[in-house]
């Protein structure tokens, strides 16, 4: 059973869609309008205006990793399968060209954008190793489960 929704998952999410879709443009237009209102030249305001444009677009590609709700620190692991490329097998150490390759990543996110890796890396496994279906590779006779 999933856990059930509250008031604080509620007051997280808004906080995290604020943080994503109100609050970039509530910054642009007063990095607008706070230099005029205190009396700075235009070109000030212009170029507050251009800086918080070039922040804004460089974290929009980093926006599909995490939910917006997603806050503090958090592990993904990514997994694809390959061909053609040599790799290690992290089970059994042969050498393969195909198999499934796991990449993983502890960060520190704030409204679903990730701040900080912590740590990141990935491993790879030949057919052999992988249980089909699930995430459990075998390391010799036992299953472990990883992340």
């Amino acid at each position: 059973m999933s856990r059930p929704p509250a008031v604080a998952d509620r007051v997280v999410g808004l906080g995290g869609w604020f943080f994503r879709t109100l609050f970039p443009i509530v910054v642009l237009v007063s990095l607008v309008v706070v230099p005029l209102v205190f009396g700075y030249s235009g070109w000030v305001a212009i170029g507050l205006f251009f800086a918080g444009v070039l922040g804004w677009w460089l974290t929009l590609g980093l926006s599909g990793s995490y939910a917006r709700t997603e806050f503090g620190p958090t592990e993904r692991v990514d997994m694809e399968t390959f061909r053609g490329s040599k790799a290690i097998c992290n089970a059994c150490d042969s050498v393969v060209s195909e198999g499934l390759r796991r990449r993983y990543a502890k960060q520190w996110v704030v409204a679903g954008l990730p701040m900080y890796t912590a740590d990141w890396g990935e491993n790879a496994y030949c057919p052999d190793c992988v249980e089909p279906g699930t995430l459990a590779v075998r390391d010799g006779r036992e299953l472990v489960e990883t992340q």
